[in-house]
């Protein structure tokens, strides 16, 4: 009889980053109990707002009127405010990214989103910052229905200085998002194509450095792809294995 704990890929109800009051719904990996009690905690969380938020609208008001805490008089008068003087300075000079920071940031905290719990795919698209949206499209519609459900696909994103962004969706149910970062490093500056940011030329030339970068992260080897042919961007090769060859 199997007496290992299973491990399991759930939704789990999370704080959104920048909008305290709402929630999203995040993949999250690992022992099923400990996946049930974060699920069961993140869904308390949002009874407990949605509770709070209509207990001080209800606290607010009072009957037969409007309340005073929800809705402001009018001003008696209209007067025209000088806005005050902008301290704005534009900068001056090109732009130049910081070096990546270790297990970036992403829906998850960072130490369930670094290099040590990254999962392995089986497929992906390779596109610009430009065209993410697109690369997910056909990463969720054509490569995922290619593999069982419970395997990975990625979407990887480039910019113009060579920054690198991965998100990882499950293949099958609904593709939830189980790992992201939001740069896992960049590419050696004399790799960049020296083509405009934007254009097919650009995509090109950059896309096998990206490939190999990428692999390189997720320690697995891609098979090399032109970009003229079709098919996902990352298809999983032999597995890297390392030879020391002793000679005496």
């Amino acid at each position: 009889m199997e007496t290992k704990e299973p491990v399991v890929i759930d939704g789990v109800p999370t704080p959104h980053r920048s909008q305290p009051d709402r929630f999203i719904t995040v993949g999250r990996v690992g022992p099923k109990s400990e996946i049930d009690a974060k699920k069961a905690a993140g869904q308390q969380a949002v009874r407990d707002a949605s509770f709070q938020g209509l207990a001080s609208g209800v606290a607010g008001t009072k009957p037969g009127s409007a309340s005073e805490g929800l809705v402001k008089p009018a001003p008696e008068k209209r007067q025209y405010q000088p806005r005050r003087p902008s301290t704005y300075e534009p900068r001056e000079g090109g732009y130049h990214p910081e070096p990546p920071k270790w297990a970036g940031e992403g829906p998850q905290s960072p130490e369930n989103n670094s290099q040590l719990t990254v999962p392995r795919v089986v497929a992906g698209e390779i596109k610009s910052a430009n065209s993410a949206e697109k690369a997910k499209n056909k990463a969720l519609t054509d490569w995922a229905a290619q593999h069982p459900d419970q395997s990975c696909v990625a979407v990887v994103t480039y910019d113009a200085d060579g920054n690198i962004s991965m998100d990882i969706y499950l293949a099958g149910g609904n593709q939830d998002l189980v790992w992201h970062n939001g740069n896992i490093g960049h590419i050696d500056p004399s790799k960049l194509p020296k083509d405009p940011y934007g254009k097919s030329a650009f995509g090109n030339k950059i896309e096998a450095a990206v490939r190999q970068y990428v692999g390189e992260y997720l320690g697995q080897r891609f098979q090399p792809k032109a970009p003229s042919v079709k098919g996902s961007d990352l298809i999983p090769g032999a597995s890297m294995v390392k030879i020391n060859l002793i000679t005496k």
